[in-house]
């Protein structure tokens, strides 16, 4: 991820209603793959949550992908779908600025 795609997600994570209509799922999902494909897969969001996920909480990933795993790291947290999600990410963005 470079500099500019940071920015955009932790934009989208702290603001997100700026960016989509809903906090549902799908939604969220259809605007990372969004992301993810206008950035010619050169932000990989998708695989790096799901590396985070499966290497650090040990929630594999299933034939569902990655927003499985963040469900079952949310339920495992008594989380709203989207707080979960929006805790890996902040964990993969602060990780990410430190290389």
């Amino acid at each position: 991820m470079d500099d500019s795609q940071i920015k955009t997600i932790h934009y989208f994570i702290t603001r997100p209603l700026m960016y989509i209509n809903d906090l549902d799922k799908e939604t969220v999902i259809a605007f990372v793959h969004g992301l993810e494909i206008g950035s010619n897969k050169t932000l990989n969001l998708s695989d790096k949550l799901s590396n985070l996920v499966e290497q650090k909480y040990r929630i594999k990933n299933r034939a569902l992908g990655w927003p499985y795993q963040v469900q079952k790291y949310a339920e495992k947290r008594d989380l709203e779908w989207f707080t979960g999600f929006k805790e890996l990410v902040d964990e993969l963005l602060v990780s990410s600025q430190g290389k």
